[in-house]
């Protein structure tokens, strides 16, 4: 196997750097329309969540099971005309 030109990699490094430092820093929520929210749950109610997760009959992560759960609480508090 060949040996990589270190002297190379290293420009291709700084200039990837480079490259980076002169777009602007976007965050992923600025991107996304979104806002990141720190929640504190019992430890009870997170495994009572972490099994409902579980038993789904499909793979869920359980930032898109509470997200859900979320969007069902909101949409049964809306007035019915608003639906």
């Amino acid at each position: 196997m060949p040996k990589r030109n270190q002297s190379k990699l290293s420009e291709i490094r700084r200039v990837r750097v480079r490259d980076r430092a002169d777009s602007p820093i976007i965050s992923r929520d600025q991107k996304n329309s979104t806002v990141t929210v720190s929640l504190r749950l019992p430890a009870s109610m997170l495994k009572e969540i972490d099994k409902a997760v579980k038993t789904r009959p499909y793979r869920m992560p359980r930032h898109m099971w509470l997200l859900e759960a979320v969007h069902e609480k909101l949409m049964r508090l809306r007035p019915a005309d608003a639906k």
